[in-house]
């Protein structure tokens, strides 16, 4: 069942949706959201059809609001802040379903926040990047991960260019993937069944 669910950022309480799995599969996923200041939050069509598709492979997943987002309280940091977030939602998550496999998946901005907190914090076993802003931050703290890296993107994004997108993953360590949606741009609208699953099958690889 996917359930609201608060939980502490520091001082913040963030705002969640949380679906359990019932079954024994060790392993979690959790999901960020697009830019806050773009209308983007945690039901956001990606995220929400990654969820979605993620669930009946009985994985637990959850989904958060970052800081003054919804009714996450605190201020949008533009992501100089909300890695705190992530780290915040990964030991909620692990409390809720000790697993030794989590993987941190996220679209536009939450990719931007995602990937780098997520390289940087050792209970993350993998990443997913989709439609990561690659012109606009610096993840050249990639270049070292050796986590198992999938980065998904549309071949008209404006956002996430393809030539840039390809420059990053060619100086990132294996394991690591792309896969390009032929026609879709940054909000994949219409095709986010394929982005969905895209990262499912990475998750379940």
């Amino acid at each position: 069942m996917d359930t609201k669910v608060t939980f502490p950022s520091g001082d913040l309480t963030l705002e969640g949706r949380l679906w359990q799995a019932t079954g024994q599969r060790d392993m979690a996923v959790l999901l960020c959201h697009p830019h806050p200041l773009r209308g983007g939050n945690m039901y956001s069509n990606v995220i929400s059809a990654v969820a979605e598709a993620l669930w009946p492979q009985d994985i637990t997943t959850l989904r958060f609001n970052f800081r003054g987002t919804g009714a996450s309280t605190g201020v949008h940091g533009d992501g100089a802040t909300e890695g705190a977030d992530v780290a915040a939602a990964v030991a909620y998550v692990l409390q809720q379903k000790p697993v030794s496999r989590l993987v941190v998946v996220g679209y536009s901005f939450g990719a931007g926040v995602g990937l780098l907190a997520g390289a940087a914090d050792a209970r993350v076993s993998a990443l997913v990047g989709i439609a990561p802003p690659v012109e606009r931050r610096d993840f050249s703290p990639l270049h070292t991960c050796v986590k198992p890296k999938l980065f998904v993107a549309g071949d008209r994004d404006h956002v996430c260019p393809v030539p840039t997108l390809q420059e990053l993953v060619k100086h990132c360590p294996e394991p690591t993937s792309l896969t390009l949606v032929p026609g879709a741009n940054h909000f994949f609208g219409g095709r986010e069944s394929e982005v969905a699953e895209a990262v499912v099958t990475f998750i379940l690889s």
